[in-house]
């Protein structure tokens, strides 16, 4: 832990421990209920452009709360479905619901179990490390999942930071700007490692699914589930993935397919004018096979890189990222395919990866926002696989400096790309 993040999260706790106290809702007042299989904690960070398909909906599209409650007959009775939200609401506090399933002759609700006294940074890892907290005292479970639901960047440092690399977008003045404080994806992984290993989490956010990003966290949770590149402001279609977050033994797939059903339902190529069809790119990741496929990529890497060799990565890899502001990202599948010297070093490479990465989908093109109204298309897989998982690649240019420099301060620099000189 660096000294900047430490001191961030005591004088957070120390102010946390002087004003929640405060809340509208006394913790005392939550009933008791018999032992829960699961509780799933969506965390929305939505203080930021995409405040309103949170909980006020966008035209005439559901919110995601509203989807919530949409799907609420899906959750188990003891189990519990909990949202932070921190928007740029400026009627309310950032605020903890607990979406309830109909009972008698209740029908299916949002209820507020607690709202803050004052405003919150919600990407400050301290917040998130105290609603963490409140979740586990007040609605205990054999298992957990976490929903991180914001903008995204991957790895990427950020330009305004509680930390660093990034996840969340949080202005601190209850508007709709996305200039404002991200979270360092290792604070996040510090914070989950003090909670105890979740049982999935899902990134409704940009860029998260690359494999620097799941490496940082495969010792904090089962699973990784994400999208590589842009996800759609709708994001997630949170009525259809209730059921497989909270089966028994979670549904991964479930969560990706129910996904992508939804919007292949209305996804049609060249039909572009709905934000329903701006496409899929999904995958989830068992966090458990990472180690073995870190072994297995090094050395293809250390052959092709060392001594700051340029990568031969071709124009026909899929590439999820790339404009004057921010490095390419990479298909990682499609580049190991490029790098490998044969095809039975690839084939070797490719079971361990099928083992790490447990489904993947895509649609044939999706909206690339960080090229605004432009329609990127997946590449053939014949010519190069698609893996729904990206990569970084240092460059030696001056604009992939700063890049390269924050790229050493993975997990995944550290396990595969030390050796390489860069």
């Amino acid at each position: 832990m660096n000294i900047s993040f430490k001191y961030i999260r005591i004088l957070g706790l120390l102010l946390m421990l002087g004003g929640f106290s405060a809340c509208n809702d006394d913790e005392s007042d939550i009933p008791e209920t018999g032992p829960a299989n699961r509780t799933v904690l969506v965390y929305m960070m939505a203080e930021n452009s995409l405040s309103n398909f949170a909980e006020q909906g966008s035209g005439n599209l559901d919110s995601d709360i509203e989807e919530m409650v949409l799907g609420a007959s899906s959750i188990p009775d003891n189990d519990h479905l909990i949202v932070f939200l921190d928007d740029a609401n400026t009627s309310h506090n950032p605020r903890i619901y607990e979406i309830k399933k109909a009972t008698g002759k209740m029908k299916a609700r949002v209820e507020l179990v607690k709202e803050y006294p004052a405003e919150l940074c919600s990407t400050d890892p301290a917040v998130l490390e105290e609603v963490l907290d409140y979740v586990k005292t007040n609605f205990p479970a054999k298992g957990y999942g976490l929903v991180m639901w914001s903008h995204g960047g991957g790895w990427l440092p950020a330009a305004k930071v509680k930390d660093s690399r990034s996840i969340g977008i949080d202005n601190e003045e209850n508007s709709a700007s996305n200039i404002g404080f991200e979270m360092e994806i290792s604070a996040l992984a510090e914070v989950l490692a003090d909670f105890g290993k979740l049982d999935f989490l899902y990134f409704d956010a940009c860029y998260m699914q690359g494999i620097e990003v799941a490496y940082e966290l495969k010792e904090v949770t089962d699973y990784s589930i994400g999208c590589p590149a842009e996800t759609p402001a709708i994001g997630a279609r949170y009525d259809r993935i209730i059921l497989p977050m909270f089966a028994s033994t979670v549904d991964v797939e479930g969560i990706v397919l129910k996904n992508y059903q939804y919007y292949l339902s209305f996804y049609e190529v060249g039909n572009k004018s709905h934000p329903e069809n701006y496409g899929c790119l999904l995958s989830a990741i068992r966090c458990n096979e990472l180690d073995a496929l870190a072994a297995l990529t090094a050395p293809i890497i250390e052959r092709e890189a060392s001594d700051k060799h340029l990568l031969p990565i071709g124009s026909d890899i899929q590439t999820y990222r790339g404009t004057s502001t921010w490095p390419e990202f990479y298909d990682f599948c499609g580049a190991i395919y490029s790098l490998s010297n044969t095809s039975d070093e690839y084939a070797q490479w490719l079971i361990q990866f099928n083992k790490a990465v447990v489904c993947r989908v895509h649609t044939d093109e999706w909206f690339g926002g960080g090229s605004w109204a432009k329609w990127l298309k997946v590449k053939d897989e014949h010519v190069s696989p698609y893996g729904g998982v990206s990569m970084y690649v240092p460059y030696d240019s001056p604009s992939h400096a700063k890049w390269n420099k924050a790229f050493q301060n993975t997990q995944w620099y550290q396990a595969v790309w030390k050796n390489t000189g860069w």
